[in-house]
């Protein structure tokens, strides 16, 4: 089980307009009321050594998360900047997140010749990430984001 806290500049009761902006949502705006994350892992990784030094890892992982924060664009209702668009942290519903990652780190020896000159060795490290986010929370968070801006 872990816990993420919002950003303090998240939380923080602000209202900021920028007339140079190059998008149609001019003003930026903090969120107090936003409530940390939870979220619940389950990872299994499965290792390999190599000789004479190296290892190779593959593994999986999955975690569902509940009140996950991030930023939507909307409308804004509330005074300063009405009808304006605006960006604004908020807490969506829930979200599962799975994905592979793999490793790969391997020794590597230096030519005869480099080696007698200075005795160095190198290391290779390779490392892949894929993420798959579900597309429950995307509807849910397009819906929120719409249902946020008619209030």
């Amino acid at each position: 089980m872990g816990i993420a806290r919002p950003n303090f500049g998240d939380v923080a009761p602000f209202v900021l307009y920028d007339p140079t902006s190059s998008n149609s949502f001019p003003v930026s705006a903090g969120n107090p009321d936003l409530k940390p994350t939870h979220a619940q892992n389950a990872d299994l990784l499965i290792e390999r050594y190599l000789k004479p030094l190296g290892l190779i890892q593959f593994g999986g992982f999955y975690k569902y998360l509940t009140d996950p924060i991030y930023t939507t664009s909307m409308t804004r209702t509330v005074a300063p900047y009405v009808g304006f668009g605006e960006f604004i942290p908020v807490n969506g519903p829930r979200a599962h997140v799975s994905g592979i990652e793999m490793s790969w780190q391997q020794q590597l020896r230096v030519s005869s010749w480099c080696a007698e000159r200075d005795r160095r060795e190198s290391k290779l490290q390779l490392y892949y990430v894929s993420r798959i986010f579900s597309d429950r929370f995307r509807k849910k968070r397009s819906s929120l984001a719409h249902s946020t801006s008619s209030e």
